[in-house]
C-alpha cells in the first residue's frame, strides 16, 4: 500500500525545509528530501503541479485545463467545443483589490453575493455555476476556439491591484469584461465577479498506462477530483469536506484507509492551508497544519505500506500569492536518508517501487533547480 499525501500550499518563506514542514505537522522525521514540482515554463498552479506529482510527464501536461476539469468534478454538463473560465467572487476598497476570496463574508453569504451578481448576464453570453464560497464557474457554449485571444489576470497573484489591471484582455474578451464591469458596478464598486483561468478540454493519461496500476483518491478541491477522475483514479464521496479549513480530515482519512484496502496507490488531496495563505493569514494556516498533522497523518502513518507527504507549490501568507519552488518531502515506511532535489515525478516511483529516478534524469532535475 502507498499513500501520496499533498497538502496544498503548505509551505512558505518559514515552512521550507523537510524539517519544517515536519514541525508545522507535528510529524515524526521521515526520509527527507525535495521534489521539482512545478514544470519548466509553468506557473506554479496546482493543476501542471499535481499532475507532475502523479507522473505525468511536462510534455504531456497541459497549458490550460483546470477550469475544465472542474466543471466536470462539479457534475456540470461540459463538452469539447465549449470554453469554461473560473470566476471569482472578489472584494475591493477604493478600486483596488482587497481580497481574491470575498473575504469577510461566509461560504453562504458569499454564494448568494455571486449569484445575485451573476443575474441578468448578457443575452447569449453563457452559464454560471457557483461552486460554493467565492468560487464559481462561467462555462460558454461552443466558445473552445476562443481560448486563445483572451487573456485573463489570476487575481490571487494580484493583491492591492487596481480595479482595471483584473479585467479580461484580448480580441475576444469584450463580453467577459462587459461581464465584470457590470457586476463591479452592481455591487457598488465592493465586490466584482472576475473571469480567469479559461480552458478548454485536454486529454490525459490514465494513471495506469503510465504506472502499471490502478488506484484511489480522496479529494474535494474541483481541479483535483477532476484531474484524478480524467486520469481513472477512484473518487469516492466525501459529504462532509469543503476544501478549507473547516473540512473534516477524519472523513478522509477514512476514506484513504478504505481505499488503501482495495489499490495499490492512494492519492490524498488537502486544500485547507492553500486557502488560508490566499486570505493573508497565517495563524489559520498553522492552525490548519497542525490539524492535518493530527487528524489526517497520523491516521495514515498506521497503515502498513509507504506514505509520501509533500506539497505543491508554496502559498505565501505575506501576499496570498503562489510561489516555485522545490516542495520539501517527508517519506514514512523507507530508510531515513536526505534525497536532495527530485523530479516531481519521482513521487509516485518512491512509493511504488522504492526507486529514485535515473541519473539521467536527476542531473535534469539539477539543472533546472541549481540552488
Amino acid at each position: 500500500m502507498s499513500v501520496l499525501l499533498v497538502v496544498d500550499g503548505m509551505t512558505d518563506l518559514r515552512c521550507a525545509t523537510p524539517e519544517q514542514a515536519a514541525a508545522a505537522l507535528g510529524a515524526p522525521a521521515g526520509a527527507g528530501g525535495y521534489l521539482s514540482t512545478c514544470p519548466p515554463g509553468f506557473a506554479p498552479e496546482s493543476m501542471p503541479c499535481l499532475l507532475t506529482l502523479l507522473g505525468v510527464p511536462a510534455g504531456e501536461v497541459p497549458r490550460t485545463g483546470r477550469a475544465y476539469w472542474e466543471a466536470c468534478a462539479a457534475g456540470i454538463p461540459v463538452r469539447p467545443e465549449d470554453l469554461v473560465l473560473r470566476c471569482n467572487l472578489a472584494r475591493f476598497r477604493d478600486g483596488k483589490l482587497v481580497s481574491a476570496g470575498a473575504q469577510g463574508l461566509s461560504r453562504g453569504e458569499a454564494r448568494a453575493r455571486a449569484e445575485g451578481l451573476a443575474r441578468g448576464l448578457p443575452e447569449g453570453f453563457g452559464q454560471f455555476f457557483p461552486l460554493g464560497g467565492y468560487k464559481n464557474l462561467l462555462v460558454l457554449r461552443g466558445a473552445a476556439p476562443l481560448e486563445g485571444r483572451v487573456e485573463t489576470v489570476p487575481p490571487h497573484e494580484r493583491p492591492g491591484a487596481p480595479w482595471e489591471a483584473l479585467l479580461p484582455r484580448g480580441e475576444a474578451a469584450g463580453l467577459l469584461r462587459r461581464f465584470a464591469q457590470e457586476t463591479f458596478a452592481r455591487s457598488g464598486g465592493e465586490y466584482a465577479l472576475l473571469p480567469w483561468g479559461q480552458s478548454a478540454y485536454r486529454p490525459l493519461p490514465a494513471f495506469s498506462a503510465l504506472h502499471g496500476c490502478a488506484g484511489g483518491a480522496v479529494c474535494r478541491t474541483g481541479v483535483a477530483v477532476g484531474l484524478a477522475r480524467a486520469m481513472g483514479l477512484e473518487t469516492p464521496p466525501l459529504p462532509h469536506a469543503t476544501a478549507d479549513t473547516d473540512t473534516s480530515l477524519t472523513e478522509k482519512a477514512q476514506a484513504a484507509a478504505q481505499l488503501a484496502g482495495r489499490f495499490p496507490f492512494v492519492f490524498v488531496h488537502v486544500n485547507g492551508a492553500d486557502e488560508a495563505a490566499h486570505r493573508r493569514n497565517r495563524a489559520e494556516k498553522e492552525a490548519f497544519l497542525r490539524r492535518v498533522g493530527e487528524e489526517l497523518l497520523r491516521p495514515l502513518l498506521r497503515l502498513p505500506g509507504r506514505l509520501l507527504v509533500c506539497a505543491d507549490h508554496m502559498t505565501l501568507p505575506e501576499s496570498g500569492g503562489h510561489r516555485a519552488a522545490p516542495q520539501p518531502f517527508l517519506l514514512y515506511g523507507a530508510p531515513p536518508a536526505a534525497r536532495g532535489v527530485l523530479p516531481g515525478g519521482a513521487a509516485v516511483e518512491l512509493l511504488l517501487r522504492g526507486s529514485e529516478p535515473r541519473r539521467k534524469e536527476r542531473e535534469t532535475c539539477r539543472k533546472q533547480n541549481p540552488s
